[in-house]
């Protein structure tokens, strides 16, 4: 996902989805999730 920065109710929202940032830059914020396979 790579949402704006000034959108911080849809990072919020990514990250209570399990979603953790990886890299940011001045416009965007770069989240991944790792899914597990069983």
């Amino acid at each position: 996902m790579d949402p704006d920065k000034k959108n911080i109710a849809a990072i919020k929202t990514y990250e209570k989805a399990g979603f953790k940032i990886i890299q940011e830059n001045k416009d965007e914020i770069l989240m991944l999730k790792k899914l597990s396979v069983n």
